[in-house]
């Protein structure tokens, strides 16, 4: 008897958690169509340092996958400060986990846009006192949003100050940020033709 008691205390939660977990697992974006039907929609691009994809960069579009391909679209490169805008048509849901995912069955892409942010660069110098720190030339007053750096092939330092004296570093300030904050140090220039 007891047993049985404890088996239904244990299954009602278990069963209310999947029905929460069905009932709230994705999330309507609304949009208002053009004439030819067509929603826009528009995000940064974020960085996922290592949460994601084990010592790599993801990037994100929000929060999201990015649910497109770059190439498709004649996108060069997408960098963490991007601004991204898709046009599309149908219905734009997002499934809400981290990283989040678009549902591609309720919607076409028909264009994606991107544009990039600014690049700044600079050097690890030392100081008088023996520290170091990273200096822009000319001296720019942004703000630096991350420590992490990223490197081309995907992989990552976790803190700029770790770089040595002399190393380049290139900050990105995206375009659709008010505010002087460096989202993204690459270990190279990623705008560089």
């Amino acid at each position: 008897m007891y047993n049985e008691y404890m088996n239904k205390i244990v299954k009602l939660p278990l069963i209310l958690i999947a029905l929460l977990t069905i009932g709230c697992n994705r999330r309507h974006i609304e949009e208002e169509a053009n004439a030819l039907g067509i929603k826009e929609v528009s995000f940064g691009i974020y960085a996922d340092y290592g949460q994601y994809t084990k010592e790599r960069v993801t990037l994100l579009l929000g929060q999201s996958i990015i649910p497109f391909d770059k190439n498709k679209y004649n996108i060069d490169t997408l960098l963490v400060g991007d601004y991204v805008t898709i046009s599309f048509k149908g219905e734009l849901y997002i499934q809400e986990s981290y990283p989040s995912k678009w549902v591609m069955s309720t919607l076409t892409i028909e264009d994606v846009k991107v544009v990039h942010g600014k690049v700044i660069e600079y050097e690890m110098m030392a100081n008088p006192g023996g520290d170091q720190s990273l200096m822009s030339s000319p001296q720019n007053e942004y703000n630096f949003g991350t420590n992490y750096v990223i490197n081309e092939d995907g992989t990552f330092i976790e803190n700029y100050m770790d770089c040595p004296i002399g190393t380049k570093l290139y900050g990105i300030h995206p375009s659709h940020f008010a505010s002087k904050t460096i989202l993204a140090f690459y270990s190279y220039n990623p705008l560089a033709n």
